[in-house]
C-alpha cells in the first residue's frame, strides 16, 4: 500500500520538484542601475564618453576625462521594453546588436521600432537622489532602479523619455540622448562572474544655449554705429505672478541656477552683471539657461550714449527642443533676432562679423545732460527759458511805449476840449 501509494505520489513530487527548478530559474532578477550624468558641453563627441561594461563608473577605473564634469540630473524619466524576441529573432552577433540599437540608432527610431515590434513595456522609471547606489554610503543624484527578469538570454531596449520640468536645465535627447540596449546576462569584463547588479550610464550632454548678443550705439543723427564696452545688464525672469526674479551672481555647480528678487538690481551685489566687451558682446559665461523666456536689463551705459526703455526689457525665447517635429532647426532668439550657437562655448568668427544679434543705444543729442536731475520747481510755476525771456522784455518795452503815447494823446484830446 505504501508502494503504490508512493508510486502514485511521484509525478505530483517530480512535478513539484520540477516545478520548483524552473519557478527558480524563471524568478532570476538583475538589479539594472541608471546613472543620469549630464555634462556641461553638448558638442562633445560620443568618442570621448564612457564605454558601459555594467560596472559602476568608479569601480571601472575610468577616473579621468569627462566624467570628472558630469553632474547627476534628478527628474529622467525612461522607458524599458522588452526586446527578446526582436533579439532572438536577429542574426547579428552580440557585440554588433548592441552597437547597432544603442550607438546607431536615434531615439526617435527607437521609439517607432518598439512601436513597430509591439515590444512590452517593462517599466518606468525616474531619476532621483539614491543613498545605496554609492559603495561609500554617500547620497548620489540621478539614480534609478529597476528589478529585471533575467533568465535565459533577455535583451531590454531603454529610452530616454523627457526631463521634468522642475528640474531647470534641458538635455538635447534627439541628438545625445541615444538608447541603451542592455543583454542580460552581463558578465564581470574581468572576473566573467555573472552580475547581479547592472550599472548603465546613458549618453548624453547638457542642452548647452547660452544667450548672447551684441550691444552697439547708433547715433541718429548721422546713422554711425560703433560696439558699446563696458555696459552693465543683469539677467531676470518672471514668476507666476509677474515678480522680477534676478539670476544670482553665485554659479551653480550642476547647472541649477538660482533667482532672487531685487529692489536695486543696479546695487545689489548678490546678482549677477553681464558686461560687453570691446566688440560689444554680451554673454552668460556658460550660465545655462533651460527654455522659456528671460530678459535683459541694461542698468549701466557708457558716456554719450542714454538707455532707452527697450533696453531694460531685451526678450531672450529659449525653445524647448533644438528642433521641431519636422525636422527645422529652433534658434534662440534674443530681441526677436535668431541667434546663431556657440561652437565648444566660443563665439563664432562669423558672428563677429556681423555681430548679431544686436541691441542698440542711443547717442544723445549735443548738450542734453548725462542725467536727469529731479526738478525743483513748485507745481504749476513755469520758470522762462533765455530766449522767453528776451522776448519778453521786448514785449514789455514795447507796451511802455504804446501806454506813454496814448496818455499823451488822450491829454492832447482833453486840451483841446477845454479850448
Amino acid at each position: 500500500m505504501r508502494k503504490v501509494l508512493l508510486i502514485a505520489c511521484l509525478p505530483l513530487l517530480l512535478l513539484l520538484f520540477f516545478g520548483q527548478t524552473v519557478d527558480a530559474a524563471g524568478a532570476e532578477e538583475v538589479t539594472l542601475i541608471l546613472h543620469k550624468r549630464v555634462l556641461r558641453d553638448v558638442r562633445t563627441s560620443s568618442e570621448e564618453l564612457y564605454e558601459n561594461d555594467g560596472l559602476r563608473w568608479e569601480d571601472s577605473g575610468a577616473t579621468e576625462g569627462l566624467l570628472k564634469e558630469i553632474f547627476g540630473l534628478n527628474g529622467a524619466n525612461f522607458t524599458i521594453y522588452d526586446a527578446t524576441t526582436f533579439y532572438k529573432r536577429s542574426s547579428l552577433a552580440d557585440a554588433t546588436f548592441v552597437k547597432r540599437y544603442s550607438q546607431e540608432l536615434s531615439r526617435k527610431d527607437a521609439l517607432a521600432l518598439v512601436k513597430q515590434e509591439q515590444s512590452p513595456k517593462i517599466a518606468t522609471i525616474k531619476t532621483q537622489t539614491d543613498f545605496a547606489s554609492n559603495s561609500g554610503g554617500s547620497k548620489e543624484d540621478g539614480i534609478a532602479r529597476v528589478t529585471l527578469p533575467a533568465a535565459g538570454k533577455r535583451a531590454y531596449l531603454i529610452i530616454e523619455e523627457s526631463i521634468d520640468e522642475n528640474a531647470n536645465v534641458n538635455v538635447d535627447l534627439e541628438k545625445k540622448a541615444s538608447p541603451l540596449m542592455l543583454l542580460l546576462p552581463q558578465h564581470h569584463p574581468v572576473t566573467q562572474a555573472k552580475l547581479t547588479e547592472v550599472h548603465l550610464y546613458p549618453k548624453n550632454v547638457g542642452y548647452v544655449r547660452d544667450p548672447y548678443f551684441f550691444k552697439y550705439g547708433k547715433d541718429k543723427t548721422t546713422g554711425k554705429e560703433e560696439p558699446l564696452a563696458g555696459t552693465n545688464f543683469v539677467l531676470y525672469r518672471l514668476d507666476a505672478e509677474g515678480t522680477k526674479l534676478y539670476l544670482e551672481a553665485t554659479a551653480p555647480e550642476n547647472l541649477q541656477n538660482k533667482w532672487i528678487p531685487s529692489d536695486n538690481p543696479k546695487t545689489d551685489e548678490k546678482i549677477a552683471v553681464f558686461t560687453s566687451d570691446q566688440d560689444g558682446l554680451v554673454d552668460t559665461k556658460e550660465r545655462f539657461l533651460p527654455s522659456g523666456e528671460y530678459y535683459f536689463e541694461e542698468i549701466q551705459t557708457v558716456a554719450d550714449y542714454q538707455i532707452h526703455e527697450e533696453a531694460r526689457k531685451i526678450k531672450v525665447e529659449i525653445p524647448k527642443s533644438w528642433q521641431d517635429e519636422e525636422g527645422n532647426f529652433l534658434s534662440v532668439m534674443i530681441d526677436g533676432q535668431p541667434m546663431e550657437e556657440l561652437v565648444s562655448g566660443i563665439v563664432p568668427e562669423s558672428v563677429y562679423k556681423t555681430a548679431t544679434p544686436r541691441v542698440y543705444n542711443y547717442k544723445k543729442a549735443v548738450g542734453q545732460p548725462s542725467t536727469r536731475e529731479p526738478s525743483t520747481k513748485k507745481p504749476g510755476m513755469i520758470l522762462p527759458q533765455t530766449g522767453m525771456r528776451k522776448g519778453i522784455g521786448s514785449l514789455v518795452g514795447v507796451l511802455v511805449i504804446l501806454c506813454v503815447v496814448g496818455y499823451w494823446y488822450q491829454t492832447k484830446e482833453k486840451g483841446k476840449e477845454n479850448d
